[in-house]
């Protein structure tokens, strides 16, 4: 097969899966979808370049990907399951990314001395991704908890001053 042919091929694959899954054809149509997910996957209160704007990361490692649902849309049945391509493709293939430093410096550890990543490096970057949520949550809560606690003792020097 030549590199023409398969870019034919996978551009009608991906035409065929896009339409399968009644993707929006225009602009428009897609700038509507945008909005309708607006806090619920991603917000507009922070500003580029944050990490902050998306809210919802899809971190699975499965075999395949399940699509995300909107809140009203939670209890259908109708969500069409998408198999990822088998891991021993990667065989064949290398993803590279050349890394800058600033990537490198705040993210990877002393290991990747060589400044590139691969498609074998995915599951760690991912694991790395996951542990920075987990860490922006773990702060997320300690703030809201420490706040809480600023709301009582004010409503409590209140109180007693009143008293």
């Amino acid at each position: 097969m030549t590199a023409w042919e398969y870019n034919d091929a996978m551009t009608n694959l991906l035409a065929a899966t896009l339409d399968s899954l009644e993707a929006v054809a225009t602009a428009e149509q897609s700038y509507t979808a945008m909005e309708q997910v607006e806090n619920i996957w991603w917000t507009r209160k922070k500003a580029l370049p944050s990490g902050k704007i998306l809210l919802q990361r899809y971190l699975d490692t499965e075999s395949y990907l399940i699509p995300w649902l909107l809140p009203e849309d939670e209890n259908s049945n109708f969500y069409c399951k998408l198999f990822k391509p088998d891991p021993a493709l990667s065989a064949y293939y290398e993803f590279r990314i050349d890394l800058n430093r600033k990537f490198l410096s705040e993210t990877m550890d002393s290991t990747m001395l060589n400044h590139t990543i691969t498609q074998n490096d995915f599951y760690r970057i991912i694991n790395l991704v996951e542990d920075d949520q987990r860490n922006i949550e773990m702060k997320s809560a300690i703030r809201t908890q420490k706040a809480n606690m600023r709301r009582v003792r004010k409503q409590h020097d209140v109180f007693w001053n009143q008293v």
